[in-house]
């Protein structure tokens, strides 16, 4: 799933940001289908940029048109002036462009996290790394302006051995049966897989603008981690260990653990949760959220029978992704809530073998608390942290995002109607 050139998808104006030309996604994937963002949202249309802003006249045309009307230049005063506008203002954020904002976002969420590897002889050999951690930087107001900061864990993991993925192989044979009948979702599932989401929680780009600019804000932000604990952990693909796997798609050239499309879709699932819960207190709330959680887990496992992914990839994506969604919430969410996230670890080296090892997504969620929880078997090899981590100082301009992404859900209650018990159901 990548998200890449997500930016364009909120747009809708490849041609005057240039943002796919900078990812160069096409080019280096070859499938095209990817990218696949602008497709998601269909702004394009919406703004009509094309036709609006100039997309009829040309820069000569509007040389002679200032020619023509300007006249003599006349300097203002500085009593004539527009008033400046407040810095660091979040009113400001809505003057701004997508592509603008997604800029800034991005720059909110990477500077609070930093990568480390710890140096283990257990690892592979002396010297070598063997945990990977992703740490969250604590901020808090200091002297003269400058925070207080401290590094505080958010996610550790651990490389699986070779035995748990010579193990896993024989998922990826009994699973290879499913292709004829998963190939269409596969095919669509390479890309950001918006429809398959909002067809259980609908929301659409003309209606929702903030909550896909939300959404796409959190993948990009979680395709940097994926792409780094990949990189450090270095698992090979299926194929690597076999022949016989043959992928019925071309295989990704980063490393298989975590597993990018399980995170992301595990992400988006428990922000659209957040998102959605608390508004419409007369249904069936749990319902809701178990239909993203499969959703979620179906986008996983479809991976593996596709043919380029272990069962265990999916498990370290589904904590990861579960993880960055709590803490993103936490970041970004409404200021009288949610101040805290959980720390998690994955011990992959842990991972049993031989008897049912399957990836299952309740293995890692509690509907009714709609949060990130561990089943009595994933304890064999993952952990939470004992206490919540308190997330510091949040940001102004992603809590903006999140309330105007929240507005969206909200808006479309009425308040005489849900007061009303007889009319609760119309």
């Amino acid at each position: 799933m990548s998200i890449n050139t997500g930016v364009t998808g909120v747009t809708g104006v490849t041609g005057v940001t240039g943002v796919t030309g900078v990812t160069g996604v096409t080019g280096v994937t070859g499938v095209t289908g990817v990218t696949g963002v602008t497709g998601v949202t269909g702004v394009t249309g919406v703004t009509g940029v094309s036709g609006f802003l100039g997309g009829g006249a040309s820069a000569g045309a509007l040389i002679t048109n200032r020619d023509g009307i300007a006249g003599h230049w006349i300097s203002p005063q500085i009593d004539q002036l527009p008033t400046p506008f407040c810095q660091e203002n979040k009113d400001h954020l809505k003057r701004l462009s997508p592509v603008d904002r997604a800029a800034i976002f991005q720059f909110e969420l990477n500077s609070r996290v930093g990568f480390g590897a710890a140096a283990d002889a257990a690892g592979g050999g002396e010297g070598m790394p063997r945990t990977m951690h992703i740490w969250h930087l604590h901020r808090a107001s200091g002297s003269s302006g400058i925070p207080a900061v401290k590094y505080k864990e958010l996610i550790k993991f651990e490389r699986p051995t070779q035995a748990v993925f010579l193990d896993q192989l024989r998922y990826l044979e009994s699973y290879s049966d499913l292709r004829p009948e998963r190939a269409p979702e596969i095919l669509s599932q390479l890309g950001v897989p918006d429809a398959f989401f909002s067809s259980i929680l609908f929301f659409h780009p003309d209606r929702m603008p903030r909550t896909i600019e939300l959404i796409l804000t959190a993948l990009r932000f979680s395709l940097g981690i994926t792409e780094r604990l990949k990189y450090a952990m270095a698992c090979r693909r299926p194929h690597e260990y076999s022949p016989q796997v043959q992928p019925m798609i071309p295989s990704p050239l980063h490393p298989t653990l975590p597993s990018g499309h399980a995170t992301e879709a595990f992400l988006t699932a428990h922000i659209l949760v957040k998102l959605f819960t608390g508004i419409h207190p007369k249904i069936q709330e749990d319902r809701w959220v178990q239909q993203l959680m499969r959703q979620a887990s179906r986008i996983a496992v479809n991976r593996t029978i596709a043919g380029v992914h272990f069962p265990v990839d999916s498990v370290a994506g589904a904590l990861l992704g579960l993880t960055l969604g709590e803490y993103i919430v936490a970041l970004c969410g409404e200021p009288q809530t949610n101040v805290t996230f959980t720390e998690s670890t994955f011990h992959g080296a842990e991972y049993p073998i031989n008897h049912d090892t399957d990836f299952r997504w309740t293995d890692f969620y509690n509907v009714a608390e709609q949060e990130l929880a561990l089943s009595d078997r994933a304890q064999q090899y993952a952990e939470l942290g004992k206490k919540k981590v308190e997330i510091g100082e949040k940001s102004v301009a992603l809590q903006w995002l999140w309330q105007k992404a929240r507005e969206e859900w909200e808006e479309m209650v009425c308040p005489e109607i849900a007061d009303d018990p007889e009319n609760g159901d119309s």
